[in-house]
């Protein structure tokens, strides 16, 4: 660690390091003339720690559980994005009720009540499906149990049921 505030005051101390080279136009093009693995403000890592993180004792049961959460964290995003879609819906059916608070003609009146109606439907039939991918969310966070590591009380436990049940919350409150 640099002792900054010796050398400000001039007189350095024991393990004083040289001023840290002039941050605004260095010569690798990222704005430092520093070592880039060794900044980690860049979020550059030193190649020797990289390495020694990637080859950890528990890589192979890490790798199976990274492989069902990104499936999971697919299925999320996946229901998420239904879930814009009704919200999107929504907004359209809002919009057609207020124009149909200005019809006069009754030709017009009609034609604004199917819109609604098919908006309605197709509300209907998302959140449906949003619940019936919720239904096999739970049955698949079920299953997770019995692997290894991501018993009752895991993280991975934890995140999953938090995850679901916001989702769940979440559309209850679009169709509440």
């Amino acid at each position: 660690m640099n002792d900054l505030l010796g050398l400000v005051k001039g007189g350095g101390g024991a393990g004083a390091a040289p001023p840290p080279p002039p941050r605004g136009g260095g010569g690798n093009g990222k704005g430092s003339t520093s070592s880039p693995s060794t900044d980690i403000e860049l979020g550059t890592l030193d190649p020797a720690v990289a390495a020694a993180a990637a080859s950890s004792s528990s890589a192979p049961a890490a790798a199976s559980s990274d492989k069902h959460m990104q499936q999971f964290f697919g299925e999320v995003s996946a229901i998420k994005l239904s879930l814009a879609g009704i919200r999107e819906a929504q907004g359209r059916l809002s919009a057609l009720h207020e124009r149909s608070k200005t019809v006069t003609r009754g030709r017009e009146l009609a034609a604004l009540r199917e819109q609604m109606q098919e908006e309605i439907e197709g509300v209907s039939r998302q959140a449906h499906g949003v619940k019936a991918r919720l239904e096999r969310l739970e049955k698949s966070n079920s299953a997770s149990l019995a692997r290894e590591g991501c018993g009752p009380g895991s993280s991975t436990e934890r995140s999953r049921s938090a995850i679901t049940a916001a989702l769940r919350k979440k559309l209850r409150d679009l169709m509440g």
